[in-house]
């Protein structure tokens, strides 16, 4: 444990920070390091990040603008987002809080040999993104992708996510084997994709029982009592009073 992030060695040139909510992604390149996400913090993720990639220039990408993925985005000066996501980072963020700049659907981040593929999947927020490593085949989930999916209150839409799913299934599904994901186990097989898209349809089709709200506690000032719909290992925090 390195101050309040545990850091976890995935290969020779790639980290994770758990923090104490959230998770944040480090992968070091020849020309520069990319950071995704900043968890909820405190703490010095810039100098953890420090020790592990020496001078190299560090690229923040914020996945999207929940509070647990920009929590330490104070120690850095820009962080790249979807402009989808650009008003609820405004909301979300505090004083002194990097600078949002853009980034777009099938933009690429090469950080010297290693390269990130931008795909746009709203439904978790509208500008939630995840990113696409192809040679490495791994993709970087965010919130989109989780055995437990926040799909209640406002920037959520259950028909969004639904089809962001579809569309990593039909489009991306054959590019990659594993799922890096911001929170619970990681990684996890890309096969969760698809147990992910079954629940959420049967969720949008009312076929779901849920938990009575506030029978599980969630943690924020935000959150008001959801209820949570399980199928399998693939779940969603939602709203007793469902209207999609």
């Amino acid at each position: 444990m390195s101050q309040n992030f545990e850091v976890v060695q995935i290969n020779e040139n790639s980290w994770y920070f758990d923090g104490a909510v959230g998770r944040a992604f480090l992968f070091k390149g020849e020309k520069q390091a990319l950071l995704v996400d900043t968890t909820m913090g405190p703490g010095d993720l810039r100098g953890e990040v420090t020790k592990l990639v020496g001078d190299l220039p560090v690229l923040l990408v914020n996945t999207h603008g929940d509070s647990d993925h920009i929590g330490c985005n104070e120690q850095f000066e820009h962080a790249y987002m979807h402009p989808s996501e650009f008003a609820y980072y405004a909301v979300k963020c505090k004083k002194g809080d990097a600078e949002p700049l853009p980034l777009q659907e099938g933009e690429e981040i090469d950080i010297g040999g290693r390269v990130f593929e931008v795909i746009l999947t709203p439904g978790h927020t509208y500008g939630s993104i995840c990113l696409l490593n192809r040679k490495e085949r791994f993709l970087v989930g965010g919130d989109s992708i989780l055995k437990i999916v926040f799909i209640f209150g406002p920037q959520r839409n259950l028909r969004a996510l639904i089809s962001s799913l579809k569309k990593l299934r039909v489009q991306y599904f054959e590019a990659f084997d594993q799922i890096y994901t911001s929170h619970s186990d990681c990684p996890v097989d890309r096969t969760f994709i698809l147990q992910e898209l079954s629940a959420a349809e049967d969720l949008l089709a009312g076929k779901l029982t849920g938990t009575e709200p506030g029978d599980i506690p969630l943690e924020g000032p935000d959150y008001k009592p959801a209820a949570l719909y399980m199928k399998g290992e693939s779940g969603f925090f939602d709203y007793k009073e469902l209207d999609y």
